[in-house]
């Protein structure tokens, strides 16, 4: 999950110490990364446009169990978990949990802003991205599900020997009472090029002109945003399944 805002153009050491330093008893690893780029739908950002100099890394901090993990750099900041078979416990937190802790950890980088930025953060977006890997379901037998709205599994032999499988579905839509445009993506990719069946649901909430957002604190927005995302993610993810394989899911909020 991640937390979009308007690029930080004096984001240095000087905001990045006291980030570190907040989050280094429960996310004690620290490693640097090439900065993230921004997904379709929000404003462009040219790392080398800023008065700074030479743009920095985005930082990285790792939890002992290694399954969670924050990252923020001059434009974002985010929360990832990552499903890790040999954990003590292997159960999905769930997004009630997770968007919790990433409202904590974006409530503190609100503070070092105020504190220290040039000017008042502005949120420009939200994301949540689920990477599900499928097993009970072939990817050429999803493909011809998901096509023919689960009214068959089967293709022609064509594909018997493809190497690699894939399919990418875009849509856009708006939330009216919110004031935001999602952009979901989907993307499937299978084969033996690439392993294990994978299917991707990617959402992005992006608030509108006029958008009540703009007038509420940033923290809250955020929190309207994730939860937009992740309310049309889910229902993406619904849309990729049928009867029968929703109810041997599950879904956990």
């Amino acid at each position: 999950m991640t937390v979009f805002v308007e690029p930080i153009e004096n984001f240095d050491l000087t905001m990045i110490a006291p980030l570190h330093q907040r989050w280094s008893e429960k996310f004690p690893a620290l490693a640097q990364a090439f900065p993230r780029r921004r997904p379709e739908g929000l404003p462009e950002l040219d790392p080398l446009s800023f008065s700074s100099g030479w743009p920095l890394p985005a930082v990285e901090q790792v939890d002992n169990s290694l399954s969670r993990s924050i990252s923020y750099q001059q434009d974002q900041i985010s929360l990832q978990w990552r499903f890790d078979p040999e954990a003590a416990d292997t159960t999905y937190p769930g997004f009630a949990t997770l968007s919790g802790e990433l409202s904590s950890v974006f409530g503190y980088f609100i503070e070092v802003v105020a504190r220290l930025g040039d000017k008042p953060l502005r949120i420009q977006g939200c994301r949540c991205l689920y990477v599900n890997q499928l097993n009970d379901i072939g990817g050429i037998e999803w493909l011809a599900g998901y096509i023919s709205d689960w009214q068959s599994r089967k293709v022609g032999s064509y594909l018997d020997d493809a190497e690699y499988v894939g399919l990418r579905v875009k849509k856009t839509s708006e939330n009216q009472d919110l004031g935001t445009r999602r952009i979901a993506m989907s993307e499937l990719d299978s084969g033996e090029e690439f392993g294990t069946t994978r299917l991707d649901i990617d959402v992005v909430s992006i608030p509108l002109p006029k958008s009540k957002l703009a007038e509420v604190p940033p923290g809250e927005a955020a929190r309207e945003m994730l939860n937009d995302a992740h309310a049309t993610l889910i229902a993406t993810f619904q849309d990729s399944a049928n009867d029968e394989m929703r109810a041997r899911w599950g879904f956990r909020q």
